[in-house]
């Protein structure tokens, strides 16, 4: 073994060794993508090719999505390295998929939920938002119209919203508004909106099932599209990342 296959040998080792130990809170995108990289290259420099890659995608999660082509025009990289990337994040991917349907499983599937909605939703000229609020047994408790007007410019009111679940003693939240423009994609602001109503209904038990967008004949989930079980296990991650700093905190002025 040559001099540079020796320092490789042993930057892969404790590379190895901080992603099995170090808890994934703590890991780096150079961290993960190096070890991914571990399996793909058997000698090259996986430092060189994974700062290479963020260099030309600035983030992990877009060089999981690129294709193999798009991958070959990085520096370090050819067709068969390429290809088992792209293997490997697609297969990421579907194990990601996997762990959110499992961690987010709710009685109320997606369907049922946009069923409930278009049963339940008055559509007008203009845009308004609705909530639905159910018990264990997805009986609809109460579906108050929380606003009308354009989100962006009424706001979504977080305290009614919250102080409906609480009074009706809601396990689970739906929350519905349309565009009058017959678009269903979501604004910035819808994104911001179902992040923050996340957060302040599961801070008192609750559940935020789906965000749904709706027109006559097309609809927009959160849920479906994956976008709110991601909240979901984002603020999970922070939360566990904020109590541990607690304990930590509380051990060391102990």
């Amino acid at each position: 073994m040559d001099k540079s296959a020796k320092v490789h040998s042993g930057h892969w080792e404790r590379t190895r060794q901080r992603i099995l130990k170090v808890p994934k809170t703590e890991l780096s995108e150079i961290d993960v993508l190096e070890g991914i990289l571990q399996l793909v290259f058997t000698r090259a420099d996986t430092n060189e090719i994974a700062r290479n890659l963020l260099y030309k995608y600035h983030n992990i999660v877009f060089i999981a999505k690129a294709t193999p082509q798009e991958l070959e025009t990085v520096a370090g990289i050819g067709k068969v390295a390429s290809e088992k990337l792209a293997l490997l994040f697609k297969s990421i991917d579907f194990i990601k998929t996997a762990e959110m349907n499992i961690r987010y499983n709710s009685p109320v599937n997606v369907t049922n939920a946009v069923e409930l909605v278009y049963k339940n939703f008055d559509l007008g000229p203009k845009e308004k938002l609705q909530a639905f609020y159910l018990d264990e047994n997805n009986n609809i408790l109460a579906r108050p119209i929380i606003s009308e007007g354009e989100l962006s410019k009424v706001g979504m009111d977080y305290q009614s919203i919250v102080e409906y679940a609480q009074r009706n003693k809601a396990i689970k939240v739906i929350i519905a508004h349309n565009h009058p423009s017959n678009s269903v994609y979501p604004s910035y602001e819808d994104y911001i909106c179902t992040t923050k109503l996340y957060s302040m209904l599961r801070s008192i038990g609750t559940r935020l099932v789906d965000h749904i967008i709706i027109t006559k004949d097309k609809y927009f989930s959160f849920y479906y599209s994956k976008v709110l079980p991601l909240i979901c296990e984002q603020y999970e991650q922070v939360l566990a990342k904020t109590l541990n700093k607690a304990k930590q905190q509380e051990k060391a002025t102990a």
